[in-house]
Formats: C-alpha cells, sequence, structure tokens
C-alpha cells in the first residue's frame, strides 16, 4: 500500500521542526563561562614582539625562519654579514593576519604574538606607520611598560630594571 504524499510531507516539517527546538534547547540550557573567568584567557592573538636578553639585545640570531613562512609576505629581516643580529626587522602589521605561524617556527623564541588588542587600520594613517620596527616590535610602551620581555631559559619573564 502506497501512502499518501502528504503524510510524507508533514511527517519531515514536524521531525525538522523537533529537530530545530532540540537543538535551540540545548543551547539555551548551556552553562556559559562567567566573565570573569573568559577574562584570563587568551581569547584572541594580538600583534607580535620579539623577546630581548638581559642586556637589551635582540635574542633573533637572523634566521629568516619567520620570514619564509609568513604567509602574507609582511616580515622583512636584514642582518649583518659577520653578525647574526639583525640590522633591521620590519613587520607590516596592516598585512599581518596574526596567524602564529611565525612564532612556532622561531627555533631561538625570538618572536610571540601577544594578547594585546591588534591595531584599528585606516587609510588616513600613513604607511609608516603599519611598518613596526625593532622599536615598536621590542621596547613599545605595552610590553612591559617600554622596557621589553626578557627570554630567560626558554622562559618569558618581565624585566626588572
Amino acid at each position: 500500500m502506497i501512502l499518501n504524499r502528504k503524510y510524507y510531507f508533514y511527517r519531515n516539517i514536524l521531525s525538522s521542526l523537533f529537530n530545530s527546538l532540540k537543538s535551540i534547547s540545548r543551547i539555551l540550557s548551556a552553562k556559559f563561562l562567567p566573565n570573569d573567568l573568559l577574562e584570563n584567557k587568551n581569547v584572541f592573538i594580538g600583534p607580535p614582539f620579539l623577546s630581548i636578553h638581559p642586556d637589551r639585545s635582540l635574542v633573533c640570531t637572523s634566521c629568516n625562519k619567520c620570514e619564509i613562512i609568513c604567509p602574507t609576505s609582511c616580515i622583512k629581516i636584514e642582518k649583518q654579514d659577520n653578525n647574526n643580529t639583525p640590522i633591521s626587522f620590519l613587520i607590516d602589521i596592516s598585512n599581518c593576519v596574526y596567524c602564529g605561524l611565525c612564532e612556532e617556527v622561531c627555533p631561538d623564541h625570538a618572536i610571540f604574538m601577544s594578547s594585546e588588542l591588534p591595531p584599528v587600520y585606516s587609510e588616513e594613517i600613513d604607511k609608516p606607520f603599519w611598518n613596526w620596527g625593532i622599536d615598536k616590535l621590542a621596547f613599545r610602551k605595552t610590553l612591559n611598560q617600554g622596557k621589553g620581555i626578557v627570554l630567560k631559559d626558554g622562559q618569558l619573564q618581565d624585566q626588572n630594571d
């Protein structure tokens, strides 16, 4: 015996409605974390920063791995011939997508992604504002009041001057 098409039509509508109500009830009954717990977690990744040695020199050895792995090619490193310390380390923050690949590939733990808010892009601001050099990457005011963040034994520590 073949059932009427209306039976299948209404049965599918009712089962879809039931599944939707079940999903909505799960969402409404879910227990969300309080705001104070959310503030302590790193919810997003902010702009990168460079770590420094206690003598205020860069940890970076100019291996160029971060420059090679960057998907947007926003990292530019110029190194000296006789020394591993970079002459200039530029990141175009307007092109950075905060993927964190540079942090993962760095063998010396010289570059890290911060948890601060990224800058807001505006066409009115000059292009040099978006090219962050060593002074802005390692010694900006949001990083330990401009003193930089020291790397000791592979662990980040605040500099106590």
